[in-house]
């Protein structure tokens, strides 16, 4: 099977009103809301809001 046919197994959304079609990605930001590895040993920090934004921005680059 060709790239052809593979991006057209792939599942695809509309971006807003534009009416071009993506494949979907998936970015598990789950962990942006939750206490996870920021800081050392037990001590462990959500992000603030520059740092998610950060990585929610990267994402997007």
């Amino acid at each position: 099977m060709g790239d052809a046919g593979i991006m057209a197994g792939l599942e695809q959304r509309v971006i807003g009103r534009t009416g071009v079609g993506v494949t979907f990605l998936g970015f598990g930001a789950l962990e942006i809301g939750r206490d996870w590895g920021l800081g050392s040993g037990e001590s462990l920090l959500r992000p603030d809001d520059e740092a998610a934004g950060q990585v929610l921005n990267t994402v997007l680059d």
